[in-house]
């Protein structure tokens, strides 16, 4: 079963790792309230993934079930321990690209960013963020 979670980490460094160049406008400018707080947790995502801070991720931006299965993943492979093991080399190899939150809804305790991705070959990439709030944070659940 550990394929699953390892292919969590791939599809997760490929939605918020960003590229060198950031955009000189943030994403989150378009939005107000909880709106812009889920948008500013897409781009912490990404910044943590330009600096390949997947200790970060695991620890502040990242939902526990989330943890928890890239940590059990990493626990299958001798040569990583958690999830920020398990992350980390995923982090190193991936292709660099631009987000921008596109979209943002809320609804309770849970919430769907639109982001569209450039770079590399997908120049025109939409994906769907969940997140949950955890406590008072936003964390990304799931890319669907």
């Amino acid at each position: 079963m550990p394929a699953r979670p390892l292919a969590l980490a791939a599809l997760l460094t490929a939605a918020v790792v960003g590229g060198c160049g950031a955009s000189s406008s943030s994403s989150t400018d378009d939005f107000k309230g909880e709106e812009r707080a889920v948008a500013e947790v897409v781009e912490d995502l990404q910044e943590a993934g330009q600096r390949g801070d997947a200790q970060r991720m695991c620890d502040d931006l990242l939902a526990k079930p989330v943890v928890t299965r890239l940590t059990e993943a990493g626990r299958a492979a001798p040569e990583k321990r958690n999830c920020a093991d398990t992350l980390d080399q995923s982090l190193k190899d991936a292709d660099t690209f631009d987000l921008t939150v596109t979209k943002v809804a809320v609804t309770g305790d849970q919430a769907l960013a639109t982001v569209r991705s450039g770079g590399g070959g997908d120049k025109n990439r939409t994906d769907t963020l969940a997140l949950v709030k955890e406590g008072r944070n936003w964390k990304l659940s799931e890319i669907r």
